[in-house]
């Protein structure tokens, strides 16, 4: 790496020995892993260095989320962040690469592409029918996102590999909207990241061209969340009844303004 960065991650009522090591580690980083407050870790993991965080929460998605959302507040001394979800294993020094060239470019932030939606709208109903949170909590951040504005197809990042200038003021407030969103409304971070983006003024930006992303390229490993069963998503009559209805209510037609 020729800019200094910080590298980080969180494991958050896991299995320790879920923390991946990088397979190709950089001088010029530093490799962050928290942890929640009163966890009784040692110190350092490979190259990681376990740090306790200073927030607590009933809700160990909100814990780990708040990780995510906050690095201006972790790493007031740094300019340049990489968040990575604790499934995710830096595979090649190529994603380095790609970092250098976004900060050589005055890039804000930048992303993966989600592997298979480019609208957030979509993507609520998805978690609705997979339950990745309370249907009405999805409902009112549909209802919140409609009401502001928020164009459909806007574009959709998968944050599980996520860049950013967090020294910048444009991104601190991105990233206090963003977690704004997250407390009050739904815990999918996903569908309040691109409106605070497009609220803010950020620019949607890329780490990989088009058809790439965490799950098929080889600058990543991606292993699925070992704690998570698959979920099964029901298609019976009451259910689409159900979502149809919500569509209706936030007024949202596919593929349509």
């Amino acid at each position: 790496m020729r800019h200094k960065l910080v590298i980080y991650t969180a494991i958050i009522g896991g299995n320790y020995d879920f923390l991946h090591q990088p397979m190709i580690v950089e001088d010029n980083v530093d490799y962050i892993c928290f942890v929640k407050k009163g966890s009784r870790f040692p110190s350092r993991n490979g190259v990681w260095e376990i740090r306790e965080v200073d927030y607590e929460n009933k809700d160990n998605t909100r814990i780990a989320r708040y990780i995510k959302m906050h690095p201006h507040i972790l790493f007031p001394d740094n300019e340049y962040s990489l968040w990575i979800d604790g499934n995710i294993q830096i595979a090649t020094s190529d994603l380095y690469s790609i970092v250098d060239e976004k900060i050589d470019e005055g890039v804000l932030l930048s992303s993966m592409f989600h592997p298979h939606l480019d609208c957030c709208y979509d993507d609520a109903y998805v978690c609705m029918a997979s339950h990745k949170d309370k249907i009405y909590r999805i409902v009112l951040q549909l209802l919140y996102l409609k009401f502001h504005g928020f164009p459909k197809n806007y574009g959709l990042y998968e944050t599980n590999v996520f860049y950013r200038k967090h020294s910048s003021e444009k991104v601190i407030q991105f990233n206090n909207l963003w977690w704004h969103l997250l407390s009050n409304l739904s815990r999918r971070d996903q569908l309040g990241c691109t409106y605070s983006m497009w609220k803010i003024g950020i620019p949607m930006n890329y780490l990989l061209p088009k058809g790439l992303h965490a799950r098929n390229s080889k600058i990543v490993n991606y292993y699925p969340h070992k704690d998570k069963a698959q979920v099964r998503v029901k298609q019976g009559k009451l259910r689409n009844t159900l979502y149809s209805w919500i569509k209706q209510i936030v007024g949202y037609r596919k593929n349509k303004e």
